[in-house]
């Protein structure tokens, strides 16, 4: 729910924030069990600005319903399912879809854990469709003023995109490894041009007349180029 104008008096934590400073500071928190931003806990109130103020995608949930905030970072991983309609949703009816994930990790925060997870495949629905997305985060507790737990807040990076490249590397290493396995006696070397080393096996290493540990560590070239190649069948 957004109110026709921003809250009653300017609140120096709720500064700056772009499209999401704009929503927060207009949004009608007094209709959630966070009532009036004036009346947020020093704790609160830290962490909210925090988010507003950097460039890191971050997410809180507060209190005992998980009400949420977010940041502009923040909102460019999310669909038109959710944004900007999770602004001060109850977390649960937010991410019920992916609750048997992210259900358990909550509740281990506000136990007065942590949690990091890396390169996890959480999948999400974003603009009409269940997407397959990599996230890098940590779920952290935010203390209090009572020493317990009063919230959770979330650092992450969608890493989707690195993840399918790493994916798609790994895949032609396999494939390229098991083509030089079924050939059998084919010698393969990488020249760093830049520093002019020479990586090689120990079947190019026989070819060229080398000790066959040598080329096991990174070689200069010249080690290479002078020796002559061996023969490995007579005719």
């Amino acid at each position: 729910m957004v109110k026709n104008s921003p809250t009653d008096a300017p609140l120096p934590f709720l500064t700056g924030g772009g499209e999401m400073g704009d929503r927060i500071r207009a949004f009608d928190w007094t209709a959630t069990p966070l009532g009036s931003p004036s009346g947020w806990p020093q704790s609160l109130r830290s962490t909210v600005g925090l988010l507003l103020s950097t460039q890191q995608p971050m997410f809180i949930w507060w209190g005992p319903d998980l009400i949420q905030m977010y940041n502009d970072p923040y909102r460019t991983t999310m669909g038109p399912e959710r944004h900007p309609s999770a602004l001060g949703q109850k977390g649960r009816e937010c991410w019920d879809e992916i609750w048997p994930i992210i259900g358990t990790q909550i509740e281990q925060v506000l136990r007065g854990g942590a949690v990091w997870q890396e390169d996890a495949l959480v999948p999400v629905t974003r603009h009409g469709k269940r997407a397959q997305v990599w996230w890098t985060y940590s779920y952290n507790p935010i203390r209090d003023e009572s020493g317990g737990v009063g919230g959770v807040l979330v650092i992450c990076n969608d890493v989707t995109r690195a993840h399918e490249v790493h994916e798609a590397l790994r895949i032609s290493e396999e494939r390229l490894a098991f083509a030089l396995e079924s050939a059998g006696g084919l010698g393969t070397w990488d020249w760093d041009v830049v520093n002019d080393k020479l990586y090689a096996n120990e079947k190019f290493a026989e070819f060229f007349s080398v000790e066959p540990k040598q080329p096991a560590p990174a070689r200069p070239w010249p080690c290479f180029s002078g020796a002559s190649i061996r023969p490995t069948w007579t005719p």
